[in-house]
């Protein structure tokens, strides 16, 4: 089975990504640049992009498949597609379709070659290829740019260092293999794009409490956080008077 692997490129060198942590900051020799946003997350100086009330960590990554060849970026996030059409070909996955209110970006990639991804609108798969890696508005050097909180940027690479994400499978593909170690709790929530049994636990949860999406339907409990689970989840933080972020951590398990 054939497998990703992740670089990126510091100074005159290339290093080895195993784990979001080993990923610099967004272009790590260039200090701190007039024009763009930094945060200091999780004790790391980041350059962040905010969208919605949310902060989204930026990095470079080069990814390569064992066989060789043009590489698929795999999808960062289980959403809808939308298109900025800028210079950089930016394309962003949403929690449900751009457009319709309440809608969260998840997480956004730079530079892939044009006519490669899905439509606009279209629903992609957490791990599922979005588009080829491209150097589409930085010419000669062709990469990666992704966007993402980083609780889930952790959980994607983690996901593409185990196996889970391949080019050849991904965790919503069509009766998944279960593999060891996959835990979408690692940071402690759950949100969006994340599967397994505890996001089963909470689809039970929400049904069980009379909790349903936004056209009132109970959801479905398939282990996939999808549109209709947040929808669902930010119903009942709604109603506990909890924060409405969609995201399910220590006080909405609490409630």
């Amino acid at each position: 089975m054939s497998r990703y692997t992740i670089t990126e490129s510091v100074g005159s060198h290339v290093e080895s990504v195993q784990r979001y942590e080993d990923l610099e900051k967004h272009h790590p020799s260039s200090g701190q640049e007039p024009g763009r946003d930094y945060a200091t997350v999780d004790g790391r100086l980041e350059e962040v992009r905010h969208v919605g009330g949310h902060t989204y960590v930026k990095k470079d990554m080069i990814f390569a498949v064992d066989h060789g060849g043009p590489t698929n970026i795999p999808a960062p996030a289980n959403g809808f597609v939308h298109y900025l059409h800028d210079p950089t070909n930016a394309v962003r996955i949403y929690d449900r379709p751009f457009g319709e209110p309440g809608a969260v970006m998840l997480a956004q990639v730079l530079h892939m070659r044009p006519g490669t991804s899905p439509a606009e609108g279209s629903r992609v798969e957490y791990g599922a290829p979005l588009g080829r890696m491209g150097d589409t508005g930085t010419p000669g050097s062709i990469h990666a740019h992704i966007e993402m909180e980083p609780g889930a940027f952790r959980r994607y690479i983690a996901d593409i260092e185990r196996g889970a994400i391949t080019p050849d499978r991904h965790p919503s593909g069509p009766n998944p293999a279960p593999l060891p170690g996959g835990d979408a709790m690692v940071d402690g929530v759950l949100r969006a794009g994340e599967h397994g049994t505890q996001v089963r636990s909470l689809q039970q949860r929400l049904n069980a409490l009379g909790v349903h999406d936004a056209h009132g339907r109970a959801i479905p409990v398939d282990g996939d956080f999808g549109a209709r689970t947040d929808e669902a989840l930010r119903n009942f933080q709604r109603a506990q008077g909890l924060g409405v972020d969609g995201v399910a951590g220590r006080d909405t398990f609490a409630a």
